[in-house]
């Protein structure tokens, strides 16, 4: 018998990564809702997120059937085992619908054709908004990193490293009028959750030690496909190919690592021609759906 409750901490995180892996191993290949990185790094790398992020479960015969994420005020996304999508997907948005207070959005990606159906037999359409697209690449044959000249690549070493690599995502992410939330402490949180490893987190060092770009890499070691999320480059080090150069330097980490697939996503221009360049393809984009 399926029921619903609130998320409740690590081993419900732990349940969801599980079923994000069964959905990777029972679909087959990307493009794909989630990877089990998004799971840690959405639920922890914000602190305080909880004030406008809702998290449910659903079970099922001790296992976890569906979930989905709620950010205030109407987003939704969820991921649902194949054979409970029919079951479900109605109680998933009144549960969402109840929850915000208003009529949600609901994420898609356009290959879920399934979803599309049920979605659009509900009245819902997609909105002409700006998309996020989905990359991947297989990790047969790799390029060298071209590093310019002075700067150095590694992974990060923690503890020490955390404040470093903490300020970079800062400066990648943040402006002055609205910057990063990311702090020391909640990217301390990510590093616990698994599957967090150290040497798949790769950072471009300075010639003065500071960190220059970043990219960090999530193992699924069951499907054998790794996410890069998130990368950034520091303001005073960019067009000077470091994001390209990092990123190559922990494909190849992953490769060696065991995976046979990356994926990564991106909304901007800049970023996609980025991923472009070290040979990853668009193979779909997401979409918000609304009802007419």
């Amino acid at each position: 018998m399926l029921r619903g409750r609130d998320y409740e901490g690590l081993d419900d995180l732990r349940r969801m990564q599980e079923l994000v892996a069964r959905v990777w191993h029972e679909s087959g290949r990307p493009p794909l809702p989630h990877h089990v990185g998004d799971v840690p790094w959405r639920q922890f790398s914000v602190p305080g997120r909880e004030q406008n992020f809702a998290t449910r479960l659903w079970e099922e015969d001790g296992g976890v059937a569906a979930w989905a994420w709620l950010t205030l005020p109407d987003k939704l996304e969820v991921v649902i085992a194949p054979n409970r999508r029919r079951d479900l997907v109605d109680e998933m948005i009144a549960w969402a619908d109840a929850r915000a207070g208003c009529a949600v959005e609901v994420e898609c990606l356009d290959a879920d054709a399934e979803l599309r159906e049920l979605l659009t037999a509900r009245g819902f359409l997609p909105l002409e908004s700006d998309c996020l697209y989905s990359h991947a690449r297989t990790l047969e044959t790799l390029p060298e990193p071209d590093v310019p000249s002075s700067y150095a690549l590694r992974h990060v070493r923690l503890p020490d490293d955390l404040p470093q690599r903490v300020s970079v995502h800062r400066s990648a992410f943040g402006t002055q009028e609205r910057p990063s939330r990311v702090t020391e402490e909640s990217y301390a949180a990510v590093t616990r959750c698994w599957p967090y490893r150290e040497e798949l987190d790769w950072v471009a060092e300075a010639p003065d030690g500071s960190f220059a770009a970043f990219c960090l890499i999530w193992l699924d070691e069951e499907n054998r496909v790794g996410e890069l999320e998130p990368v950034g480059t520091h303001d005073d080090h960019r067009r000077r190919g470091l994001a390209r150069a990092v990123c190559t330097a922990a494909i190849r980490a992953l490769r060696d690592a065991g995976a046979e697939t990356a994926i990564v996503l991106a909304v901007t221009d800049e970023a996609r021609a980025l991923y472009r360049a070290i040979g990853f393809r668009e193979v779909g984009r997401y979409a918000w759906f609304r009802r007419s």
